[in-house]
């Protein structure tokens, strides 16, 4: 298939996801599907939530065959005034098709502004779901500063526990990561920055894209998104030097992923 767009290691295909990934080969998938009915979209999304959930599922299986390892960042929406728990619905149901869930992550949007309505508290989080093989944890972009109580703890001496069976076993020596602590399960960032907005209706920010990109894969990885919108999870691949491939079905959101590539690279801190 031809792409729409190729330049500098970075591939836009438009059209539908499950007809073009059978021909991909990518290391790493970080992804945000639909919303289906909180959002207007455009190419044949399923209504009904059973449907929705059953063809997320065949993607999360098609995409675990291109790459290793899948990130879905999924919303946990509310209908009829009550949350529905969308993301551990899908999590569980790939789970009974043996797609092996690692992790899930609880994206926090700190600062946030007024979201909802009155009568419902806002909601300022969405889960983000890895599948497959495990991250690389050992780069420091991901890790974070240790406490104080930490490094106190690695410079003691290994203290003694007491075993199940009544016995006492002095603890092995550990020492401090280089690059910090072990990150957690919670990633804080920014609700999308307002000059990062490109005419998408469900952007989100390239720092949340960067958490993934930078321990999911590694320089020269090939980074997918199989619903890659305005092309946020390919601009931070190509932040941190890795190749990277997007699908996308509305072509005008291919049009404005392409124009944003076609700009010089910027950094991050």
């Amino acid at each position: 298939m031809k792409p729409y767009y190729e330049h500098a290691g970075i591939t836009i295909y438009h059209g539908d996801a499950r007809e073009i990934l059978p021909s991909l080969d990518a290391d790493f998938c970080l992804t945000s599907p639909p919303y289906v009915d909180q959002r207007v979209y455009h190419g044949g999304f399923p209504a009904l939530k059973s449907d929705w959930l059953e063809w997320l599922t065949e993607l999360v299986a098609m995409s675990l065959i291109a790459s290793a390892s899948a990130v879905f960042v999924v919303g946990d929406r509310r209908r009829d005034g009550r949350r529905e728990w969308d993301s551990s619905d899908l999590a569980s149901i790939c789970k009974l098709r043996g797609l092996p869930l690692w992790e899930r992550f609880l994206w926090l949007k700190y600062p946030f502004g007024p979201n909802g309505s009155n009568s419902q508290p806002d909601d300022p989080v969405e889960f983000c779901l890895w599948f497959g093989d495990a991250p690389y944890f050992d780069c420091a972009p991901v890790r974070r500063q240790y406490a104080e109580s930490s490094l106190s703890r690695y410079s003691s001496p290994p203290s003694i526990r007491w075993e199940s069976n009544g016995s006492r076993k002095q603890k092995g020596v550990q020492t401090a990561h280089p690059s910090g602590a072990r990150p957690t399960t919670v990633i804080v960032t920014p609700c999308l920055p307002t000059g990062e907005y490109n005419e998408h209706p469900a952007q989100f920010p390239l720092e949340l894209a960067r958490w993934f990109v930078v321990s999911g894969s590694k320089p020269g990885d090939t980074v997918l998104d199989i619903f890659c919108g305005s092309g946020t999870t390919l601009e931070a691949a190509r932040h941190y030097g890795r190749k990277a491939i997007g699908i996308e079905i509305e072509e005008r959101y291919c049009e404005i992923a392409a124009k944003r590539l076609s700009q010089e690279v910027l950094t991050f801190d």
